[in-house]
This record gives C-alpha cells, sequence and structure tokens, in this order.
C-alpha cells in the first residue's frame, strides 16, 4: 500500500480533541459519546479516531426529557415583573469571523453574566448577517440599580468595540407583560 493511501484514510477521521472542538464539548463529552455508540471509532496506535462523516451527521440530543407540552404563558404579578433591554447593532466589516471568536472567549471566560438577568440571547439575523440584536431580561426584584448595569454594558461596548460599529446601535427598553 502506498504511503499517499494511508494518509488519506487517516484524513477522513477526527481525534477526539478535534470533535471536541468542532462540536463544541469537552473530551470527556466525547468518550461519552463514543462509550454510549453516539459516535463510531476505531482504535489505531492507543489513538481514537472518529470518522468525518459520523461527525458531520451528528445531532445533538436535548438535555433531560422532551417535553411533552408546550409551556403556558404566565403573566408576572407585580413584585415579580421582568425588565427587557433590546440592542440591535451592525458588525463592522469583515470582522464577522472576529465575531465569532469573541464570542467563544466570552463564553470561556463567563464574562458579561449581566448580574440578575433571568435570560441572556445574542441573535444572528437570517436576512442580514451583519445585524445583532442583544436582548437581556432582568427580573425587577432582583436586577441590580441603573449605574451597576450600565457599566456591565460599557465594559461589554469595550470589549466587543472591535467588532460592533456601534454608532449603528439603537437601544429599545421595556417591561414584560407576558412570558412563558
Amino acid at each position: 500500500m502506498d504511503e499517499n493511501d494511508e494518509l488519506q484514510k487517516i484524513k477522513e477521521y477526527y481525534s477526539v480533541k478535534e470533535v471536541a472542538e468542532i462540536l463544541n464539548v469537552s473530551d470527556k463529552m466525547v468518550y461519552s459519546y463514543i462509550e454510549n455508540k453516539r459516535l463510531d471509532a476505531v482504535k489505531a496506535a492507543d489513538v481514537l479516531l472518529i470518522p468525518v462523516g459520523d461527525v458531520e451527521k451528528f445531532q445533538f440530543k436535548g438535555a433531560g426529557r422532551p417535553r411533552t407540552s408546550v409551556p403556558a404563558w404566565h403573566r408576572a404579578k407585580k413584585e415579580n415583573t421582568q425588565f427587557a433591554l433590546f440592542i440591535e447593532i451592525r458588525i463592522r466589516a469583515g470582522q464577522e469571523w472576529q465575531f465569532e471568536t469573541r464570542l467563544e472567549e466570552i463564553r470561556q471566560s463567563k464574562a458579561f453574566t449581566f448580574p440578575g438577568t433571568v435570560a441572556r440571547y445574542i441573535v444572528m439575523s437570517h436576512d442580514d448577517p451583519q445585524l445583532v440584536e442583544i436582548m437581556l431580561i432582568w427580573k425587577k426584584s432582583i436586577m441590580p440599580g441603573e449605574s451597576e448595569r450600565e457599566q456591565e454594558l460599557e465594559d461589554f461596548r469595550h470589549a466587543l468595540d472591535d467588532i460592533f460599529d456601534w454608532s449603528t446601535v439603537r437601544y429599545k427598553s421595556g417591561q414584560v407583560v407576558m412570558h412563558t
């Protein structure tokens, strides 16, 4: 067999570490997927290799039991109201890749949790991939004061100053009147 043929075959496999990076999970989770037969693997010289095709077809299963019913709408009691802040902003031209990288850095460092929030979303538009909407929801009873919220937002703006064009920012805020 030609050495190039062997090299080509190896290119059709990923290491556990590569799969962990691709799926954005830990190495330990990849080993669990292999053990539970959710991913196939072959052993070569004490190294587990996972076929590229299996990784491409891999589907995450939700944690816990699947929902059997849709949650009902709720109207919050006055003492338990929620406050929402929506931030619409554009990614600077050519910074899309860096945006993804910076989001991963923020996630891994557990930064910008915006104390008191009960939900945080960063949404990239399908229609306009340079348009991003950030949604922050606070429960009013545990929401920090305006100066603390503004300082966290300022730190967030500073950390993403090279990614976002802050001259395009639009803020909207309001009270949540019904939620699930």
